[in-house]
């Protein structure tokens, strides 16, 4: 049989997915996985091939028939385990040949024994949505599109991944399947999540600005994330680069917002070529306001900048009652202070 991680164990296979120390691919299954009674050496061979895993490793079963007490494991029952797009398969990829009249190294299939499925990132962000505050489950949805990938064994994030997914295709999953437990709580993130965010830092500062009052955010409309801004023709000679693309940008407003991370921008080399960057931005019409760890977590400062943002976005001024005071303090510790298992998304 096939085992098919789930929960935060499949979110630690699609992470890995994402490295190629890893040597691991996530891919979309459209054969029906062959369920049995799960075997300790089906386990065992399981947490062998994917040894990052954080134990016991949490498995998806279709049926409670099929639930065994097997030391290193535990189980997920849910009948759509056996539905079309609920489930991945993992493979290693295959080696070009080392020489020419060599045979090549086998493909995963021949060389590596006993990898499992994984959940789908909808399927995923399913059953995480029945114990996940909604918050962070939006976090979690936009990492799964994001252009960073979270890493296992807590080793912190990794940049410039492809996405996982992308929101139309875990929307269209999960509406499919609307009976899924944590099917709603998943669909109500996704209205809220955006793709292409570059980083945990910059999805928390979107969420911060954009999600509704009534959870503590400021409620701005959606940016677009690392969109594209082509200059014209006329303005090409007068800028730097043929392409930019800022972190957040409002397009109508023509309003930008970047993230300067501490860890990034250190180097003078690099801290100069942001500020001719920025310029050029400004050069193209563009008003560009700066993120800073700081910002992100001094209250007062985020607050100014928001302001800023609300001004040049033409909104008005909203009042600030206790409970939205309330509100935004516990948005801003889920979003920002580490949890039992936000290390699996950020």
């Amino acid at each position: 049989m096939t085992l098919c991680l789930a929960k935060y164990s499949a979110l630690e296979s699609l992470a890995a997915a994402a490295q190629p120390a890893h040597r691991l691919l996530a891919l979309p299954r459209t054969e029906p996985f062959d369920y049995d009674a799960p075997s300790s050496k089906a386990v065992a061979d399981a947490q062998r091939s994917l040894p990052f895993l954080t134990q016991p490793a949490t498995f998806v079963l279709p049926d409670a028939s099929y639930r065994r007490n097997l030391r290193g494991a535990s189980f997920l029952i849910c009948k759509h385990a056996a539905v079309p797009g609920a489930l991945w398969k993992l493979r290693a990829p295959a080696d070009k040949p080392r020489q020419r009249n060599r045979n090549p190294i086998p493909a995963a299939s021949e060389a590596v024994q006993g990898l499992p499925g994984t959940s789908s990132p909808a399927f995923c962000l399913a059953q995480l949505g029945t114990e996940l505050p909604f918050a962070q489950l939006a976090e979690l949805a936009c990492s799964l599109t994001g252009l960073y990938r979270f890493a296992p064994s807590r080793t912190g994030s990794i940049l410039d991944a492809a996405p996982i997914a992308t929101l139309s295709e875990m929307r269209g999953f999960l509406e499919r399947h609307s009976s899924i437990a944590g099917s709603r709580n998943a669909r109500r993130a996704l209205g809220h999540a955006i793709e292409r965010l570059g980083s945990p830092a910059e999805t928390a500062l979107y969420l911060m600005l954009c999600l509704p009052r009534r959870v503590g955010g400021f409620g701005f409309p959606h940016p677009v994330a690392n969109g594209t801004i082509t200059p014209s023709s006329s303005r090409r000679v007068r800028v730097s680069q043929s392409e930019f693309h800022p972190d957040l940008l409002w397009p109508k407003a023509r309003l930008i917002l970047e993230y300067d991370s501490d860890e990034h921008h250190r180097l003078p080399q690099q801290a100069a070529r942001d500020a001719k960057r920025r310029n050029d931005l400004e050069i193209l019409g563009f008003d560009v306001i700066v993120a800073t760890r700081a910002i992100l977590r001094n209250v007062s400062l985020f607050d100014k900048m928001a302001n800023q943002i609300r001004l040049r976005l033409g909104l008005r001024a909203t009042i600030r009652t206790e409970k939205w005071l309330q509100q935004r303090a516990e948005l801003r510790q889920l979003l920002l202070s580490p949890s039992l298992n936000s290390h699996y998304w950020r």
